[in-house]
């Protein structure tokens, strides 16, 4: 088999699959990829791609159909596809003569039978089955997982996935189990073994199976920490223990999770910082807020975006945009990841460091989050 081989930026460099983690970059309307040091590990000569995912990214030149290609920027599987989407639990979708199919990392198609559309695998190697009007899960090899069942199975995060049957609501994992039984009016993303979920008429949260009402509740956000429950009476939000204790009363305009002790939280129109006592570390000035990442920065808006430390001291200055959504993929991350924040600046995009630097002096027309290989 012949194989196209891509010039990479960096001469005498070694790549492998699963290797390093890149991101996928678009300069002159053409598309390329780098590393973490900023150094460009594929030159731009594409048109379209998406992100590497599990060793391979499907790349396209003007005019011609997509391709599969590894790190070293060869194409292991040949570019004959008018669609290509990334590879998920081994398996992706692609699109040839205006038919859908699947296909293995060798290239070869993987049939499932009787399915009446093709939905993207997880990580984990299953995806939604459907079958008529009920769905189920299938695995990498077409082999059902769990029988079409269910009405709705919701996105799978973190291994666990929503699910209802006659709109009441479960989570299920990647085998079928249900850890949490279909019997919720809602119900919340599964976390590290806890869920928000309404059970006759009432908010309140999961843990072991066992449902705790939180008294007068009535929204809940996802719980990040069981004992730091953020929860709403009204149009105000508060925070509840792992006991279903207000330990703050619902007085805020909104609340965020983060990483560390303090909370982001709006009052008066303006953002700061609390922490479980109730007590302002950082006052509230900002016009927006998003909550401290694990590199111990917070990114706060003052007409335009910086980034502040646990004592509220400036230490990147007000000058950038930071949504960072990724062009092929519906997520959605701000701030800093593993020491890197995807900021924009005079309409260009880079990632900078904790100090403020940015990764490889180098702006692009446009830039995706960093995927681990």
């Amino acid at each position: 088999m012949r194989r196209f081989i891509i010039t990479l930026g960096i001469s005498g460099l070694a790549l492998c699959s699963y290797a390093q983690e890149l991101a996928l970059f678009k300069q002159n309307g053409k598309i390329g990829f780098i590393n973490k040091k900023g150094e460009v590990v594929i030159k731009p000569v594409f048109n379209k791609g998406t992100s590497f995912s599990e060793g391979l990214a499907a790349v396209a030149y003007s005019g011609k159909d997509y391709g599969y290609i590894n790190t070293s920027g060869e194409f292991v599987i040949q570019p004959n596809f008018k669609g290509a989407n990334e590879f998920r639990g081994g398996i992706a979708i692609v699109t040839k003569e205006g038919i859908h199919s699947y296909i293995d990392r060798d290239g070869r198609k993987v049939r499932i039978a009787g399915a009446d559309k093709l939905y993207e695998f997880t990580p984990e190697g299953v995806a939604i089955y459907k079958s008529n009007t009920k769905v189920g899960l299938i695995d990498a090899k077409g082999q059902v997982v769990v029988e079409p069942k269910y009405d709705v199975i919701r996105p799978f995060v973190n291994g666990y996935a929503k699910v209802a049957v006659n709109k009441c609501w479960g989570i299920i994992d990647t085998k079928g189990n249900e850890v949490i039984p279909t019997k919720y009016e809602e119900i919340g993303n599964y976390i590290d073994g806890y869920a928000w979920a309404k059970y006759k008429g009432a908010f309140g949260v999961i843990y072991n199976e066992e449902f705790k009402a939180i008294e007068g509740a009535d929204k809940i956000q996802d719980i990040v920490n069981p004992n730091r429950v953020i929860a709403r009476i009204g149009k105000t939000w508060g925070l509840v223990n792992e006991k279903q204790e207000w330990i703050i009363p619902s007085i805020y305009e909104n609340i965020r999770q983060g990483n560390g002790d303090l909370l982001a939280a709006r009052t008066g129109g303006k953002w700061g910082f609390i922490n479980a006592k109730n007590e302002t570390i950082v006052p509230f000035k900002y016009d927006d807020a998003i909550g401290f990442s694990k590199d111990g920065l917070a990114a706060v808006k003052s007409k335009k975006w910086g980034f502040i430390d646990e004592k509220g001291v400036v230490v990147i200055p007000f000058e950038y945009e930071i949504t960072a959504l990724n062009f092929s993929a519906e997520i959605q991350v701000k701030g800093f990841i593993n020491g890197l924040a995807r900021v924009k600046k005079d309409k260009k995009w880079g990632y900078i460091d904790t100090q403020g630097n940015v990764l490889g002096n180098t702006w692009y027309d446009n830039l995706e989050l960093f995927n681990k290989q």
